[in-house]
């Protein structure tokens, strides 16, 4: 009695165990009744061994570029951009839901079943670029280079190739930060310093017609300055001042409201034109303020961020246009597209465009000595990475 005591849970698995094999006996033993029936109530034998012909292969020869022309393998589309190694491609769904196939998100129709996609989803948020030191370049973009390093934010600011354009302009302008003649556009490197116009050196002052119709013997006063001394001289048709030659005279009057006395008075509003040789004709008003001859700029190149005493001073003449000299020696041609005196605003455009390309035109800021110059700072490295050492080289820091 105490043997059994001592082993009865042995005992209970034992019966456990039988009971089981007994059950699964039961069930074989009914499967094979119930096949015997099925196949009597078919008419066949039971005993016979069921037997399936093999299907034949088909003879016909496998055609490898023609499976790699197949529409369904086709997912490169004209306008995608962004998918890469780190950015993945944006996808949508069928709309045909039968079809439900994944399909490029620029898809216009499905090439599983041809079911339209309707129009293009400009909205569709942007993909997030990977930017783990949070310098402005994506990752991608920092592993292309051996000189960056997508943990370092430093590098980020400095010149590699030394063409006046940080790594980061250069990331953003699409340009190679290893090549010095692969740079955006010199004047986006210009800084707006003053705008200086020069008007025209003589003004119409009076015109006395000596009560004839013979314009030969009217006196035409005009003031300039000569020799650092104001001239008032008078003179007629023919005559010449500072170079310019006395062509036509017109005599005008307009009648204004003066609201002083109110009443109209009548203005002379007479006109004169002047000419020197190998340029164009100037029209002088009589009262009213000289012409601008000509418009210069002054700006400020950045060549260095980092260095002011690097920083070129160019003045231009915004009628005649400017030449920027690039690191390599390369030059640019620019045109001066709009002055605003009161916003202090020059936009200029390049000049030697080839013929197709669309121009190029930069608005140039006003110079701003704490915005446009820096401080060196000391990069500083992040810790270590999940996918090696930090950089520099040597083993990996302890956490």
């Amino acid at each position: 009695m105490a043997f059994l005591l001592h082993h009865i849970e042995k005992l209970v698995l034992g019966c456990f165990l039988l009971g089981v094999l007994g059950g699964f006996g039961w069930l074989l033993s009914d499967l094979k009744t119930a096949r015997e029936e099925v196949a009597k109530i078919e008419g066949r034998d039971p005993t016979a061994v069921r037997r399936k012909a093999v299907e034949t292969i088909p003879s016909t020869v496998f055609d490898a570029l023609e499976a790699l022309q197949s529409p369904g393998l086709k997912w490169g589309q004209e306008g995608e951009q962004g998918a890469g190694l780190f950015i993945p491609m944006r996808l949508i769904r069928c709309a045909n839901p039968e079809c439900g196939n994944i399909l490029p998100f620029n898809q216009k129709a499905c090439p599983f079943c041809g079911q339209d996609q309707g129009p293009l989803q400009d909205e569709l948020p942007k993909v997030a670029i990977v930017d783990r030191d949070q310098d402005g370049m994506s990752d991608e973009f920092e592993y292309q280079y051996d000189f960056l390093d997508p943990k370092v934010a430093g590098d980020a600011e400095r010149d590699h190739d030394g063409d006046y354009f940080t790594n980061l302009e250069e990331f953003e302008a699409k340009t190679d930060p290893s090549d010095k003649t692969s740079h955006p556009p010199l004047a986006r490197k210009l800084r707006l310093m003053g705008i200086k116009k020069q008007p025209f050196p003589i003004s119409f002052t009076q015109l006395l017609t000596n009560d004839s119709q013979d314009k030969s013997k009217w006196d035409i006063a005009v003031t300039y300055i000569e020799n650092n001394q104001r001239q008032t001289p008078r003179l007629r048709l023919g005559e010449s001042a500072l170079g310019y030659k006395l062509i036509s005279v017109t005599s005008k009057s307009r009648k204004i409201y003066n609201p002083e006395t109110l009443r109209e008075e009548t203005n002379d509003v007479s006109e004169l034109v002047l000419q020197k040789k190998d340029e164009d004709p100037v029209t002088l008003v009589r009262g009213e303020k000289a012409p601008v001859k000509a418009t210069f700029l002054l700006f400020a190149f950045l060549r260095d961020q980092y260095e002011p005493r690097r920083t070129q001073r160019v003045v231009a003449q915004a009628e005649l246009g400017f030449e920027l000299t690039g690191a390599s020696g390369e030059k640019e041609e620019y045109v001066v597209k709009e002055v605003n005196d009161q916003l202090q605003l020059v936009i200029v455009a390049r000049k030697d465009v080839a013929e197709g390309q669309q121009a190029v035109e930069v608005t140039i800021p006003r110079f701003d000595r704490g915005r446009d110059f820096k401080r060196r700072k000391a990069d500083v490295a992040e810790g270590p990475g999940e996918d090696g050492p930090p950089p520099g080289g040597g083993p990996p820091r302890r956490r």
